[in-house]
């Protein structure tokens, strides 16, 4: 059983770190090589329940998005085509899906040649762990869908888990915009004047619809609204080249402002959003709510179980695991809700 072979060889690389110099120690490319399988078990693993539990419909907020989409073609048909992408994202057929499934298939495929270099076997180690984590926060990703839907409902639907920017106005950025700027959606284009613009891939050109122009990237940034993507799931929700496209706008955006004798701040500098209505102090917890064991199978996912009456928290790890492996994400320097 797969579990049983990666925490054997937990315990193992364990043991032999303990034993000092008592015994030869695993040569570094030994231990990459044990991180890299055991990062690849994990995101497989959550990836196969995060199927399962799609199509057997037990993640809750694929239920309530479901619900919110028929209420939101009931008010607004000419719309349709949206709603359905956005109702999707629920589904394995959803864009933030089929791009996990592709990031996965395609750090598989380069594990066998991966450890030939020390950087290339750390960062693909660390896109595994980013699509483990991605796996287990889906059901609040979900959010960004759900709330998109309510403004079409005209808020007869409640946004979930709703944010704001304490201290600030209320954004002006029009309905939708929660997805601009998201790679699994489109990309970051340049002009010829070197300004960087919003392009929907062609088959999500339906959400241009929504916006008077396509939305330059400094004046998305300084009235966009909040949302799980770019707030908290940004780094694990975008492949290596999507977090790229992003930086390549930033930087362009930010020499085009110093050109001008002006200083551009990055959207992402700003503190992550609360809970609208709070004093400041709260900040949103979004804990994954589809049940560990898929419905009607019998099973519980081998890396993601956790003890009786313990919640498990929005990056996806838990208070009763143990693995120095599991808790890899928050000593690499880069919080899995997103960087800055």
């Amino acid at each position: 059983m797969r579990v049983r072979q990666l925490l054997a060889m937990v315990i193992l690389g364990i043991f032999l770190s303990a034993c000092g110099n008592g015994m030869p120690q695993i040569d570094r490319k030994t231990k990459l090589k044990n991180e890299l399988d055991i990062s690849e078990g994990l995101a497989t693993d959550s990836f196969n329940y995060l199927t399962t539990s799609l199509n057997n419909g037990t993640i809750t907020n694929a239920v309530v998005l479901k619900s919110y989409a028929a209420a939101a073609t009931s008010r607004k048909p000419e719309f349709t085509n949206i709603i359905d992408v956005l109702a999707s994202e629920g589904t394995v057929r959803g864009p933030t899906y089929l791009s996990i499934k592709t990031r996965l298939e395609t750090a598989r495929k380069k594990i066998a040649t991966a450890l030939d270099n020390i950087q290339t076997a750390q960062s693909l180690t660390t896109e595994l762990d980013d699509i483990n984590s991605a796996t287990k926060d889906y059901d609040a990703m979900l959010v960004d869908a759900i709330n998109v839907l309510s403004d079409f409902t005209d808020g007869d639907l409640p946004k979930l888990r709703e944010l704001e920017y304490l201290g600030e106005a209320v954004t002006s950025a029009p309905v939708g915009s929660e997805y601009v700027g998201n790679t699994n959606y489109g990309q970051w284009q340049q002009r010829s004047n070197g300004t960087s613009f919003w392009a929907f891939y062609g088959q999500y050109a339906m959400f241009s619809r929504l916006f008077s122009s396509p939305m330059s990237y400094g004046g998305w940034s300084n009235s966009r609204r909040p949302s799980y993507y770019h707030d908290y799931g940004r780094n694990t929700y975008s492949s290596a080249s999507g977090r790229a496209n992003q930086n390549e706008a930033l930087q362009r955006t930010k020499k085009q402002y110093s050109s001008q004798g002006k200083t551009f701040k990055s959207s992402y500098a700003r503190s992550q959003p609360t809970l609208k209505g709070s004093n400041g102090g709260a900040k949103p917890t979004f804990k994954s709510s589809y049940a560990r064991k898929s419905s009607g199978s019998g099973t519980t996912s081998s890396y993601a179980k956790t003890q009786s009456g313990k919640a498990r928290s929005s990056t996806g790890s838990t208070s009763s695991r143990s693995s120095r492996y599991n808790s890899r994400s928050s000593s690499r320097g880069r919080s899995s809700f997103g960087g800055k």
